[in-house]
Parts: structure tokens; sequence; C-alpha cells
């Protein structure tokens, strides 16, 4: 996404603390979000921020997103992290994303990541979301 103005963007980020970690956020309008894209938020290395969705509540968090791009801010700020480059979701940094993710939402009492309402995910990752899952 590119902004209008330099001014623009400071106005539009902000920052939320999570499990004490405080993450930069930009908050973007629905109608400009990435086409096709389903999930409400994503890290932006580009921005240094965690891009959300601006209909999804950040703050009550009730899919784990956050946790999930609070894990992909944190490696990329860990002195030597390196993702070991496989596709996604196979990669070293979305396993360490959602299995965080899945801790939160087991907390949450979920028994399993496809009664979460709103975790919309495409089948052919069933396999590999188990057993992220059962990592947990």
């Amino acid at each position: 996404m590119k902004f209008t103005s330099y001014k623009n963007w400071l106005n539009e980020r902000q920052s939320i603390n999570i499990d004490g970690l405080n993450v930069p956020i930009h908050i973007v309008k629905k109608k400009d979000w990435s086409e096709g894209k389903k999930d409400p938020t994503e890290f932006s290395d580009e921005e240094d921020a965690v891009r959300v969705r601006d209909d999804y509540d950040y703050k009550k968090d009730p899919t784990g997103w956050m946790r999930h791009e609070m894990i992909h801010y944190k490696l990329h700020h860990t002195t030597g992290w390196k993702d070991d480059e496989k596709e996604y979701p196979y990669n070293s940094t979305e396993a360490q994303a959602y299995i965080y993710q899945f801790k939160y939402l087991k907390k949450k009492g979920y028994k399993n990541y496809k009664d979460v309402p709103g975790f919309d995910k495409s089948a052919e990752y069933d396999n590999i979301l188990n057993k992220y899952w059962q990592n947990v």
C-alpha cells in the first residue's frame, strides 16, 4: 500500500502492547486491504509494523492474529534469527507464529483452530496447521 504522504502515515501509525512487547501497528481501511487476503492482519517488513484491517477488533484479538503478527515483528528484530525460507506456511517463521497464536487460542478454550470464528484458512493447509496445533 502506498501512502499519500509521510504525515498521513504518521497519523495512522499506532502501537499496542502484546504480551509485554510494544508492537507498532498501522490501521488500514478495508477498501485499501490487499485484494483477496482473508486474514485481517499482516506483518510488513517495509513498514516495520503490523498492518491491521480496520474492521478487525485488534484489542480483543478474537482469532489471535495480533499474537501471530507479534511473533513476526519479534523475530524480525531478533539478532541472529534467520528464516529457513521454505514456502508458506511451512517455514520456520510461520511455525513460530502459528504455534504462539494457537497457544493463545487454546488458553481461550478452543479445542481446534477450525472452531475459531473468523479463522479462515484453505483446506490445503490443514495438515501443517494441525501439526502446529498439536505442538502446542
